[in-house]
């Protein structure tokens, strides 16, 4: 992929952290601490109060603690969502579990490999 711009990095990054999980850096944030950039940070606010707030009242997204740990053991998100609907919401229990999976496993989601370890 070639794109033109006057800026020598890429970051993705979503308005208000939307997406799934934890793995969305918010762009509000990357801006403020890549301020020297010159980007208007003003114009990303108001896009997210104009745009993304409606949204978000309608839809549920962002971070929340036991994504992170999805995301720190880099797995599929539905292991997590597998584990709180099935009543495993600690941090202690959703850690151990998911460190269980072998590392290939993580990737994509099979609910086999996690009805296996809870039995």
């Amino acid at each position: 992929i070639s794109l033109k711009s006057k800026h020598n990095i890429i970051v993705d990054s979503s308005l208000n952290g939307m997406g799934r999980g934890a793995g969305n850096v918010p762009t509000e944030l990357i801006i403020c601490y890549l301020n020297k950039a010159k980007y208007k940070f003003k114009n990303v606010v108001q896009c997210i109060y104009t745009q993304i707030n409606p949204l978000k009242r309608k839809y549920v997204w962002g971070y929340n603690v036991p994504q992170l740990i999805a995301a720190e053991f880099n797995c599929h998100p539905n292991f997590i969502n597998y584990l709180i609907n099935n009543g495993v919401n600690d941090y202690e229990s959703i850690h151990k579990t998911i460190s269980l999976i072998l590392p290939k496993g993580r990737l994509n989601y099979k609910a086999d490999l996690i009805e296996k370890i809870l039995k």
